[in-house]
């Protein structure tokens, strides 16, 4: 009997499933949308299609093109590479000032006084490494019982040029100390061999002010020179297209999926057609189409398929990276301006359908999550009755068989009376 007061509340159970099942629906296609909407957003800004590679004519010389580059060319000689200041002390058994004193110095700068625990190399190299004065040491074994302790700059250049005192002497004039490698600058000339000769150094040996926008690193001398081309990196912009209409078609083959009528044998082998979870829904089908139309309607007059942006007979979007590219390097203004018009549009309409506030999506999601708490709530109230129902209808039962009981009883008392009345015979006539 329950199982019949439970029929109502089942079909609550299964809307229920269903409105889950519709709900994750809505929040995949949301998600995808709103990844959709964060690339074309990007790509709609004016510096997306200002993307710029540089090429050098030797494998010792990297550029890389950055914000701020533009198209250009231009030609280095590499006179030096920089190169970290180190310098080592003679063999010694412990330091030549007996309270472990020492002082850095660099050109220009003032002195910077360093006191180690004690004398001891270990102790000395410690306290230069604790002070964080742009120098490194380190204790050497000479072989005979004696030590060296180099000293290293944290960085190369030429400002990074130290040297180590005490009492005001150079521990590295003392005989077998010595400068092992010179701390110097890197080193490049333009337009060298000519009157327009510039020579450019820096500390380290990547350049960024050669060129706006273009860093370059020089990883050896040498003494012709070397080109260095900057140019509008179509590889990179087509890309981006690419990037843009397969998160586009991601969408659109979500709903295209999921609104499909598929059909299948059923038991009695009759056909069976299941509608999909989006086909019954007009509004997932107009944000289908706007994103469409976004990315497909004409500009100016001019069709996106002029740059290889177009509709497929199945809904879908098609792209041409061939295409593109020639479009980009025959117009690379207006091609630029197109592909972020179509981005911005797809952006404007990827926004009203998952903005997180009132998009139309998240509308319809916590729409379904208030027909779920609702649906809940029902299925709660109704198991709350159905429990009352059961019990009362347990003590109905639970009487009637007290009752039958007590009729079988009374039923056994009668039938043993009856059996102990006399019975009549004919002797009694």
């Amino acid at each position: 009997m329950m199982d019949v007061e439970r029929i109502p509340q089942n079909i609550l159970r299964t809307k229920v499933s269903a409105v889950q099942t519709f709900t994750t629906a809505l929040q995949d296609l949301n998600s995808k949308i709103a990844n959709l909407t964060v690339s074309a957003t990007a790509y709609a800004k004016p510096d997306s299609v200002q993307v710029f590679s540089a090429t050098t004519s030797s494998a010792d010389v990297t550029a890389t093109a950055g914000a701020g580059a533009t198209s250009g060319e231009i030609s280095i000689t590499v006179g030096q590479l920089a190169a970290r200041h180190t310098a080592v002390t003679a063999g010694v058994s412990a330091w030549p000032d007996a309270s472990g004193t020492l002082s850095i110095t660099r050109a220009g700068a003032d002195p910077i006084n360093i006191t180690a625990a004690s004398n001891s190399l270990d102790d000395v190299a410690k306290a230069v490494n604790d002070a964080g004065a742009g120098v490194i040491a380190t204790k050497v074994a000479v072989g005979d019982g004696t030590f060296r302790l180099q000293f290293s700059a944290t960085e190369s250049g030429a400002a990074a040029v130290f040297d180590i005192t005490v009492g005001g002497t150079s521990v590295f004039a003392e005989p077998e100390a010595a400068v092992v490698v010179q701390g110097q600058d890197a080193k490049v000339t333009l337009y060298a061999g000519t009157p327009a000769a510039q020579t450019l150094s820096s500390s380290s040996n990547t350049f960024t002010d050669v060129l706006p926008g273009v860093s370059i690193t020089v990883g050896a001398t040498s003494t012709v020179p070397v080109s260095i081309s900057v140019s509008k990196d179509t590889e990179a912009i087509a890309k981006k297209a690419g990037t843009l209409v397969e998160h586009l078609n991601t969408v659109l083959g979500l709903v295209k999926l999921k609104s499909q009528v598929n059909t299948t044998t059923g038991a009695d082998g009759s056909p069976k057609a299941t509608s999909g979870i989006f086909s019954s829904d007009s509004g997932i089908r107009s944000i289908s189409q706007g994103l469409t139309n976004a990315a497909t309607f004409p500009i100016g007059g001019r069709s996106p398929s002029e740059i290889g942006i177009s509709i497929t007979k199945d809904g879908l979007v098609t792209y041409d990276e061939e295409k593109f590219k020639t479009a980009l390097a025959k117009d690379p203004t207006g091609t630029g301006a197109m592909f972020q018009e179509i981005s911005a549009r797809v952006a404007a309409a990827g926004e009203n359908a998952s903005d997180k506030y009132d998009g139309q999506i998240t509308l319809k999601i916590t729409g379904q999550d208030r027909q779920l708490r609702s649906l809940n709530d029902q299925i709660s109230s109704m198991e709350t009755r159905l429990a009352k129902r059961e019990e009362y209808l347990k003590a109905i039962y639970a009487a009637l068989e007290v009752s039958m009981s007590n009729m079988n009883s009374q039923m056994s008392y009668l039938s043993s009376q009856i059996a102990s009345l006399p019975s009549s015979s004919s002797s009694d006539e």
